[in-house]
């Protein structure tokens, strides 16, 4: 009986836990940033002229649908994974499978962002790349404890 209690709590937690990670994400895995915003404020730190934007709009875009699509293979895959841990005798290979399928395609994903940058970079002048490389280096020099301790605070209002 406490068993069953037990095991029945820890599939809730992580039912719970996949189900308010993915709606937390949002479509494209930015809590609350409009990605028109976000290419705007990128494009003008960068000085970005007109025809430069129009091609990282063109990648991003490129990016996006790719996203969108293995985001919402994913989110098939979680309602599997979800439903194989209701059963009495769930599938483990199944339940695996659909784990290492998610793993891929968020590895897909990551691949996808990155061509992005390289494709920028293509384009970019020398000023320019410095710019980049100020900015993508700000990012990786964060303090990871301050911005764990940001996130939270943002989960907690």
């Amino acid at each position: 009986m406490i068993k069953k209690a037990i095991s029945g709590l820890v599939v809730a937690m992580f039912i719970f836990g996949i189900t308010s990670q993915a709606s937390a994400m949002g479509e494209w895995g930015r809590r609350g940033h409009s990605s028109e915003k976000r290419i705007e404020r990128f494009a003008k730190a960068l000085g970005l002229t007109q025809e430069q934007k129009d091609q990282y709009i063109k990648e991003s875009n490129k990016m996006k649908d790719e996203a969108r699509n293995l985001n919402a293979k994913n989110k098939e895959l979680f309602g599997i994974v979800e439903k194989e841990l209701l059963k009495d005798s769930p599938d483990k290979g199944l339940i695996a499978n659909s784990i290492e399928q998610i793993g891929k395609n968020r590895t897909k994903i990551q691949i996808s962002r990155m061509n992005q940058i390289i494709e920028l970079r293509k384009n970019l002048t020398p000023e320019q790349k410095e710019k980049l490389e100020k900015m993508m280096s700000s990012k990786k020099d964060r303090n990871p404890i301050k911005l764990e301790n940001r996130r939270q605070k943002n989960r907690d209002k």
